[in-house]
């Protein structure tokens, strides 16, 4: 981290994600519209360790999205990511939260620019069971839930992709080298 003030860790990034000419940005098939657009992420990483128990982390940062011409299509989309670890010995609990406001397109089907908020959580635990061996088993529970007013093509988003889903994630590590 490039900044140490007092126990908090901070790594500053500013990101430059997109910059060029849409040649269709409302994804027309007649007359397509093209204007200039950029996407800049102003980000933060902080870490704030605890007696070497624990470890909480966060990722804050802003997709700026603008377009010149068409104004639109221009949003501020708030993104934060929270993992807390506790440690004893040979074994890693931990909890995280991820946060997602956006105004993307959600895939290549839907042409709509529409607000919806994605929230993932996740908790589990990992056993490290030699230097190289470890276990890893978590459960994670994701929502997505659109505008109530964001219709595409007649239909509402919101009741076509507004989900909850559940599941649980497995794994084993070993690691071959060092490095």
């Amino acid at each position: 981290y490039r900044i140490h003030a007092g126990p908090f860790h901070v790594n500053p990034t500013l990101l430059l994600k997109e910059l060029g000419v849409d040649t269709n940005v409302f994804n027309a098939a007649g007359e397509p519209k093209s204007d200039f657009t950029f996407t800049v992420t102003p980000q933060a990483d902080v870490a704030v360790a605890f007696a070497r128990r624990g470890l909480l982390r966060t990722t804050v940062g802003t997709d700026v999205v603008y377009y010149a011409t068409y104004d639109s299509e221009r949003s501020l989309d708030p993104s934060v990511r929270l993992r807390g670890e506790a440690y004893a010995r040979r074994l890693t609990l931990f909890a995280e939260d991820d946060y997602l406001n956006t105004r993307q397109r959600p895939n290549y089907e839907i042409d709509v620019r529409s607000r919806h908020v994605e929230n993932n959580v996740m908790a589990g635990a990992g056993v490290r069971l030699s230097s190289k061996l470890s276990f890893e088993l978590a459960a994670r529970r994701g929502r997505t839930d659109y505008d109530a007013d964001a219709v595409f093509d007649g239909t509402s988003l919101q009741q076509t992709l507004n989900r909850e889903t559940r599941g649980g994630i497995g794994a084993v590590r070993y690691r071959l080298s060092p490095l």
